[in-house]
């Protein structure tokens, strides 16, 4: 979400630059690119094409002096802000190869929903959807302002990369374009020439918008709101009301912190090592123990990290070589484009690699420590600690 305050603050200065005809503006565009690029990579596709769009279109129409000094000027603020991260092999290679990772069928309907029904299910919810939609097209065929052409690449280029890259997406990566979309349905709306229908559409938006925020705060209480069209295995929704972006869960929340606190008291100096399939939330797990100045790894047992750290965390009911197996073949075929990874000899390497991975644990660890993350002894909700032996010798002497 607060990409959305620097790419905001970006697309204001590069109208303002006039096709970098004006210095001033030109130097705090230079400035809006360094702010927005240390805020995340990801501005890289809210920003570079529209960048290249007006500097293409200002040289086009007049190449002078002045411009050049402009746009390299620009290029030298927002260097001498961004260029000491950004101008590293490490992270040149993160940019180049990151959206290639963690892949998926990008044809599949949950990749695709994404940025399609995703956007009002979790974004915008569909009176705005549909205000934006109608703005679009009014947008395209009807509007002539000197700048249309930046705001819908503002919409448009950074919509078709989430849409079409193979890495795995979220409905969050599209904030950065939510001022387009806001601005394409204001535009639609300011053209409306009937005072009362504008009126009547403005009056029902700021209802059905302080409506959803008593809904999205207080969701209990307002359950009828849950929409939902299904067919097959899927299923298109008035919003998501589970998605962390709207709620989020707060039992789970209570456990994590519940082990945390565990943790800190009584080992606060140790590293440690949490399966990725757990029945509490392991990314919850790892941020809160980063937060609290403790260093923990999150992965699976086929990882050799798991043998590097003090204690390893296990909650629930610890898994056979077979069950972890199966979860990890089953991540696997979820994301993979290409299914034949999950092949005989792919499975056959794995389990060797847990098996061996499993011994060695329960040569090197021992049971140091057991709990309940909640009064009543649920299964689901132990956590057993393992402790590197040469780590914890008094528990072992």
């Amino acid at each position: 979400y607060h990409i959305i305050a620097g790419i905001t603050f970006n697309i204001y200065c590069l109208i303002k630059t006039d096709y970098f005809k004006n210095r001033k503006w030109a130097i705090w565009y230079g400035i809006s690119v360094g702010l927005g690029l240390m805020i995340k990579d990801a501005f890289l596709a809210y920003f570079f094409v529209l960048f290249m769009y007006i500097v293409t279109a200002g040289l086009k129409e007049k190449t002078d002096k002045t411009k050049i000094i402009n746009i390299l000027t620009a290029i030298g603020m927002g260097s001498l802000i961004a260029g000491w991260h950004y101008f590293r092999l490490d992270i040149i290679k993160k940019i180049l190869f990151e959206p290639a990772t963690e892949t998926t069928n990008i044809f599949a309907f949950e990749s695709l929903r994404v940025m399609t029904v995703g956007l009002w299910e979790e974004l915008l919810s569909p009176p705005i959807f549909i205000i934006f939609i109608i703005g679009l097209i009014f947008f395209i065929w009807k509007y002539s302002g000197k700048y249309k052409n930046v705001i819908l690449l503002w919409l448009i280029i950074p919509w078709a990369i989430i849409m079409f890259m193979q890495h795995q997406k979220f409905s969050e990566y599209g904030a950065g374009f939510i001022p387009a979309i806001v601005l394409i349905g204001a535009v639609f709306i300011s053209y409306i020439k009937t005072g009362d229908v504008k009126k009547i559409i403005l009056a029902v938006l700021i209802v059905i918008g302080v409506f959803q925020y008593i809904v999205f705060s207080y969701g209990t209480y307002f359950n009828f709101l849950e929409i939902k069209h299904k067919y097959g295995n899927n299923s298109i929704i008035y919003y998501d009301k589970y998605n962390s972006l709207i709620s989020y869960n707060i039992k789970e929340s209570k456990l994590t912190l519940n082990l945390i606190k565990h943790l800190k008291d009584n080992y606060p100096k140790n590293t440690f090592y949490i399966e990725e399939f757990c029945k509490v939330d392991s990314g919850s797990i790892v941020a809160q123990m980063y937060l609290n100045n403790m260093y923990c790894r999150q992965g699976n047992y086929d990882n050799k990290d798991v043998l590097s750290s003090d204690i390893i965390i296990v909650v629930g009911k610890p898994k056979t070589v077979r069950k972890v197996v199966l979860l990890k073949i089953n991540k696997i075929l979820e994301n993979a484009v290409n299914t034949k990874m999950a092949t005989e000899e792919f499975i056959n390497e794995l389990l060797k690699e847990v098996d061996n991975n499993f011994t060695e644990i329960s040569k090197k660890y021992e049971v140091i420590d057991m709990f309940y993350l909640e009064g009543s002894k649920d299964e689901d909700t132990r956590v057993t600690l393992l402790g590197k032996k040469d780590k914890f010798m008094q528990f072992f002497e």
